[in-house]
């Protein structure tokens, strides 16, 4: 039993790692037109939380790719990042970790 939830957490991680990225950012996008589509549609404010958590999603694939390729797949993302962290989270600088 602890066997299968430790090989079924190491093959989540995994996929995670390798598919994470694509799949968080199509997802992003996808909520995002979703929720612009239904607040135009209906005019309801409260998708805006859906809008939401599609940027967010959509960021944190961008983010996720960044760390694994060491370069931003989007100038839109590295821009956007780069104003929410004040320029702290760059891959060519480590992530903001001092080196030794």
């Amino acid at each position: 039993m602890i066997a299968a939830v430790i090989g079924a957490t190491l093959l989540a991680a995994v996929l995670a790692w390798a598919l994470g990225s694509i799949v968080l950012r199509i997802a992003g996008v996808l909520l995002v037109l979703m929720g612009a589509l239904t607040m135009i549609v209906t005019g309801d404010l409260t998708t805006l939380l859906i809008v939401a958590i599609g940027v967010l999603a959509w960021l944190a694939g961008h983010l996720l790719h960044a760390l694994k390729h060491r370069y931003w797949a989007s100038s839109l993302a590295y821009r956007t990042v780069q104003v929410l962290t004040r320029g702290r989270l760059d891959p060519a600088r480590g992530w903001g970790i001092p080196t030794v």
